[in-house]
């Protein structure tokens, strides 16, 4: 499979998740799972659809590898642990947008849902001034932004459209000021879901000439 390829298939797994409320952001699930995945080749994804690298088990089933961590001063240390394994990619991506549902420290991630970079952001590791860690985040990687971050630009990732309508059309929003109408064209709509469970539309409009 080439790398567009996987990206594709990872675009398509993560628009099934989000249209099925998955609260995540697209670009930053696909480059996520590009990153922990090592474009498809990790032995962790091939024999367990393991694309984010998720430690623990998955409906009683799981897998033991190595991997890498950092402590608190960006110095590596290895360790051997268990991660979850998964019947299919979809089961996967499920379970990602399950987790930063149910997990509080990813509810700023979750709120910024709709906004790629700040929905990253969330999901950093937050640290003091000492580099101690107060809450969690989904890697001990210093870098892990910046990586991530790397893969959404050089792939044009934020470029594509994310389709998560649910067969909600908008040929016009109208918008007043004061008594004053103002026509927009809808650019982009997006069905999310708040912290308190209930669903949000968000459309992203411009001035109708």
């Amino acid at each position: 499979m080439s790398k567009q390829q996987l990206i594709d298939t990872l675009w398509e797994e993560a628009a099934a998740a989000k249209k099925l409320g998955a609260p995540i952001s697209i670009p930053i699930a696909v480059a996520q799972a590009i990153l922990e995945s090592g474009w498809g080749r990790s032995k962790l994804s091939q024999e367990c659809n393991n694309y984010f690298g998720i430690k623990g088990e998955y409906k009683g089933k799981s897998k033991q590898f190595i991997t890498r961590e950092e402590n608190s001063k960006g110095e590596s240390y290895y360790i051997k642990t268990s991660f979850r394994t998964y019947d299919t990619i979809s089961d996967c991506f499920t379970d990602y947008g399950s987790i930063i549902r149910r997990l509080s420290w990813y509810q700023d991630a979750e709120d910024a849902a709709h906004i790629p970079k700040d929905f990253l952001k969330g999901l950093e590791v937050q640290r003091d001034a000492l580099g101690k860690v107060m809450e969690p985040g989904w890697a001990t990687d210093h870098a892990y932004f910046d990586k991530v971050w790397s893969i959404v630009k050089d792939h044009g990732l934020l470029n594509r459209v994310e389709d998560t309508k649910s067969g909600v059309e908008f040929g016009l929003v109208q918008i007043y000021s004061g008594n004053e109408r103002q026509d927009f064209v809808p650019l982009k709509i997006t069905i999310g879901n708040m912290s308190n469970g209930k669903a949000k539309l968000m459309i992203r409009v411009e001035p109708k000439q």
